[in-house]
C-alpha cells in the first residue's frame, strides 16, 4: 500500500497547485480508509474526499479539454 501511494504522490505532485484544497478520489481505492489516511498524511493541506458520481474521472478529463475542443462555455454546475 506504501507503495501504491508513493506512486500515487508524484502523479498528484505533477499537478497539484498551489489553491488546490480538495481531491476528489474514485474508484475501488476510494473505500478504502488506509489508502485514504495514507494520502492524507501525505498531503496534511489538502482534504480527500471519495467522488460521488459515476464516471468521476472521464468528467474530469473532458472538464481539462474542454476549452481546447468547444466554444460553449462550461455550465457552472455539472454534478
Amino acid at each position: 500500500m506504501l507503495g501504491l501511494v508513493a506512486a500515487q504522490q508524484k502523479s498528484l505532485d505533477l499537478v497539484l497547485q498551489t489553491n488546490t484544497r480538495q481531491v476528489f478520489v474514485s474508484g475501488g481505492f476510494a473505500r478504502n480508509p488506509l489508502y485514504m489516511n495514507l494520502l492524507e498524511r501525505a498531503y496534511p493541506h489538502l482534504a480527500f474526499k471519495e467522488a460521488s458520481i459515476n464516471n468521476a474521472s472521464a468528467l474530469g478529463a473532458a472538464l481539462v479539454l474542454h476549452h481546447h475542443w468547444n466554444s460553449i462555455p462550461l455550465e457552472s454546475k455539472l454534478y
